[in-house]
């Protein structure tokens, strides 16, 4: 028995060594990798109060009311991933209204860094607000208004300047809305809008006419929701760098303007008249992302626009051209639909109308004045056009037009009508051919002739070979060359024999003659 009871004292020593796991000879706990370079935790606390950041990916976010400061008084907690090191070091900031970066580098020595900024809490204020004074406009912006509800009016609508007119506004950086109307009144005084440049948005925007007004920077203002007008004798720069809509028109009446330039404009609805009786000095207009235009396009009277781009616009109701006597070139490469008609008259130095894309406009002018000619204009191209109302062109004012060609034209359902003659020096204008090789239809008139009792002397090909409708009456008069009708032979059978006059011209076929197939001279 003594020996049982030695063997089991032993088994009780000996079990708890069994059962202990072996380590290993060097005693180390595992590696730790270290590989979290993370901002956990970020708050500021300033007299008490506590303001807890937000975070998103990389950006640190603080909140504060508007009237709060963070230039001083601030402290600082900030949490690391565990055995992360953390630069610069947030005690050495005192200022805590700039924006700051941070970089977090782990335990392995990855890195990631982080953005610090604040945003202010946006104060609202009901109601319209008119300010007639400076003093009335530094009271104001003590609100720290960041949206008023209704209108903003600054400046009286009439009266002179007196000591104390309006003449500075960078005391309201906070304003970013105006719901209703932002309305800048003649007695305005100063030379700038600085303070009105973080707008975002406004209902209608109206500068009228204050006498001082140099510069228009509002280069923060995404949309317009009613009309944007501008009026200003003494404007020179127009910043509306990220302005993306306008949801009415737009009206401009700035003498000594020389661009206008509005590189995210996509959106205009309603039109865009543009005169150079009260925009003398314009040289450029360039909306280079405008797409939609809901009402009409005018350009008129402009004696220094040379640059025009227009090169995303896809439609438009009336678009007219005129007047224009330093503008050398009209590309409208997006252009698929016009829903009125496109005029073009009077433009002097014109070299060539392209309009690549369009399928459809309703009417077609090309004409002028007698006395107003553009001897350069060498190209129109419309090759995609497949639909009009009518076409009236009058190539007596276009001396270097050789050839109007519609080669996918089809239908056309009033008339058509091209007028050749000679140019202003009595030398022949130098169109040779007129093809609208696919056009089927004319439901109006279809008539060629010399503008004066002179002949062309140019004209000699005419390409309508699908031509088998025409309602109105077939003129061709005063070509004096044009010696081949062959073009109108499926015509013929379809059109009535009272409907067909070619007279004055090299070959005067009757219409006997066409049923006969008596179609050229020879």
């Amino acid at each position: 028995m003594k020996k049982l009871s030695y063997i089991l004292q032993s088994l009780l020593y000996i079990l708890p060594a069994l059962l202990v796991p072996g380590c290993s000879d060097d005693n180390t706990l595992p590696d730790f990798e270290g590989v979290d370079a993370y901002i956990t935790g970020f708050k500021l606390t300033k007299g008490g109060t506590i303001y807890k950041a937000s975070m998103l990916e990389d950006e640190i976010i603080v909140t504060i009311p508007a009237s709060e400061s963070l230039t001083e008084g601030v402290t600082a907690e900030i949490r690391i991933s565990e055995n992360a090191g953390l630069s610069p070091d947030p005690s050495t900031i005192t200022n805590w209204e700039e924006e700051h970066q941070f970089i977090v580098t782990a335990y392995n020595q990855s890195r990631r860094i982080y953005h610090y900024k604040i945003e202010r809490e946006t104060v609202s204020v009901s109601g319209d607000i008119t300010l007639t004074s400076q003093s009335e406009v530094d009271a104001f912006a003590a609100s720290l208004a960041g949206i008023i509800e209704g209108s903003l009016t600054i400046g009286k609508e009439s009266g002179g300047s007196d000591n104390d007119s309006i003449r500075d506004l960078s005391a309201l950086t906070t304003l970013k809305r105006v719901k209703h109307n932002l309305v800048i009144n003649p007695t305005f005084a100063g030379e700038n809008l600085q303070g009105l440049n973080n707008l975002q948005t406004v209902g209608a925007l109206s500068i009228n006419n204050p006498p001082h007004l140099r510069e228009v920077d509002l280069r923060n203002l995404l949309s317009v929701n009613l009309e944007l007008s501008v009026y200003g004798p003494a404007i020179t720069n127009l910043n509306f760098r990220d302005l993306e809509s306008i949801s009415d028109g737009f009206d401009l009446n700035t003498p000594l303007l020389t661009a206008l330039q509005m590189d995210e404009l996509t959106y205009l609805g309603a039109s865009l008249t543009l005169s150079g009786l009260r925009n003398t000095a314009l040289e450029t207009v360039a909306l280079p992302k405008l797409v939609q235009l809901k009402g009409d396009l005018s350009l008129t009277l402009f004696t220094a626009l040379n640059r025009l781009n227009l090169s995303a616009l896809e439609s438009v109701n009336n678009l007219s051209f005129t007047s224009l006597y330093n503008l050398a070139s009209i590309d409208l490469p997006a252009l698929n639909n016009i829903e009125g008609t496109l005029t073009l008259s009077r433009v002097e130095s014109l070299k060539e109308l392209r309009c690549p894309e369009l399928t459809f406009c309703k009417n077609l002018s090309l004409g002028g004045t007698i006395g107003q000619y553009s001897n350069l204009l060498s190209v129109v191209e419309v090759p995609k056009l497949e639909r009009v109302n009518s076409i009236s062109i009058n190539s007596f004012c276009y001396g270097s037009l050789q050839e109007l060609g519609f080669p996918h034209l089809k239908e056309v359902n009033n008339s058509l009508s091209v007028i050749t003659s000679h140019d202003v020096q009595g030398s022949p204008v130098n169109i040779e051919s007129i093809e609208a090789p696919l056009l089927t239809t004319v439901e109006g008139d279809l008539t060629i002739e010399a503008n004066s009792t002179r002949p062309c002397l140019s004209l000699q090909t005419l390409n309508f070979s699908s031509l088998s409708s025409v309602k109105g009456r077939v003129t061709i008069h005063n070509q004096s060359i044009l010696n081949n009708f062959e073009t109108f032979k499926n015509l013929i059978p379809h059109l009535e024999a009272s409907n067909w006059s070619v007279s004055n011209c090299g070959y005067n076929p009757t219409y006997q003659d066409m049923e006969e197939g008596h179609y050229s001279a020879e």
